[in-house]
């Protein structure tokens, strides 16, 4: 493999200086603050004590109903006594990891992987939750373990389609929109691979995620309960509706949770010559019209933008393999740092806290320097 720019080793060493900052404040906050936000509130740490109390059904809260995964994580941390506002977190780091891996194998480069790992970590969306309980980090780590699967290697065997499975069923074992996400990754293992074995997938799929779906139907009724509810009136509204009834309120919700990273996806995907960053785009197309079809009202359209992180991070991608492609690494790389330096404004101001994260990086990078032979 092509060794990328020296320049971008101490590109990526900031990067991860800057991660690391986040990373102690949100520590810190996990610790030092009690459980806040709204949806969180409302059902999913209600649901997580459910789990961890045993109760598996006959609720009187329709939310309650929703499938249980993600909370099954966060009944863990109830039952570890781990403060909930680090559940998040943990969520974070996975995320980093699971992204840098999808850089590694995608072809971009350690250090490239590792901004981009960081340049995700750090959008404005994803750090607005890091620290809450819902469960939109993790479908994102989920989704893109099954990404990782999907481009591993150039031959699906048995058990490469059994591990597609299990992260499928994760996915729609979180959240209803998984179903369809779970779906748009199902058809590109089946475009890639021609092979009747997706039905593996699927069967495994359905054991890992579906007990929510039969739990539902046993006691309500309806498997997507409350979908089938007869006061559920979210259906009437579409994600569709607001770029389309208005479309600058989209435009504007969407820079403000992703900067600049969308256009440079847009324009990369849609007018590169190349295979594998169209593959990237279809994926993300796919998802985005997954989303499009999520119930969802205009006033929340920054929050529910959290809901296309399957499609923001294959764009990005695009653009590291576009980068790479026109030895445009080193600029992207400034430029990823640039938009998480902005994404920093979110954070209070603990100067201890930092100074201590600071002099341990650079100590980590200054020691192995002064201690080796010269």
């Amino acid at each position: 493999m092509k060794r990328s720019p020296p320049q971008m080793k101490i590109l990526a060493k900031a990067a991860v200086g800057i991660w690391l900052i986040v990373l102690a404040y949100f520590v810190w906050q996990g610790v030092m603050t009690q459980e806040w936000e709204g949806d969180s509130l409302a059902y999913h740490i209600p649901i997580a004590r459910n789990i961890a109390a045993g109760r598996w059904g006959n609720f009187d809260n329709w939310l309650e109903y929703y499938p249980g995964v993600g909370e099954l994580i966060l009944a863990g941390f109830m039952k570890l006594e781990i403060p909930l506002n680090l559940y998040n977190v943990a969520g974070w780091v996975f995320l980093f990891w699971v992204v840098r891996e999808l850089g590694e194998i995608w072809g971009v480069g350690k250090d490239g992987a590792t901004i981009l790992a960081v340049a995700v970590g750090l959008l404005p969306s994803v750090v607005r939750l890091i620290p809450t309980q819902t469960v939109d980090i993790w479908i994102a780590v989920f989704g893109l373990l099954a990404v990782d699967q999907l481009i591993s290697g150039s031959v699906f065997q048995l058990k490469d389609w059994i591990k597609l499975g299990v992260f499928l069923g994760l996915l729609i074992g979180t959240k209803y929109s998984g179903l369809g996400s779970a779906a748009v990754l199902l058809a590109a293992a089946v475009w890639k691979t021609r092979s009747k074995n997706f039905l593996v997938a699927i069967l495994v799929a359905v054991l890992v995620g579906g007990f929510w779906y039969v739990r539902n139907l046993v006691d309500r009724g309806h498997p997507l309960y409350p979908v089938g509810a007869t006061n559920f009136h979210m259906l009437e509204r579409r994600t569709w509706m607001i770029p389309v009834y208005y479309p600058a309120k989209f435009v504007e919700a969407l820079f403000s949770e992703y900067l600049i990273w969308p256009l440079l996806g847009i324009v990369v995907t849609v007018t590169v010559n190349s295979n594998r960053i169209r593959w990237l785009g279809l994926l993300a197309l796919g998802n985005f019209i997954v989303y499009l079809f999520i119930p969802a009202g205009v006033e929340n359209v920054v929050s529910d933008l959290r809901y296309i992180y399957l499609v923001i991070i294959p764009l990005m991608l695009a653009v590291f393999e576009w980068a790479k492609i026109h030895k445009r690494e080193e600029e992207l790389g400034i430029l990823a740092i640039l938009m998480m330096a902005v994404e920093l404004t979110q954070l209070d101001y603990h100067p201890k806290l930092f100074v201590i994260v600071l002099a341990g990086w650079y100590l980590r990078n200054w020691l192995p320097l002064r201690l080796s032979p010269r």
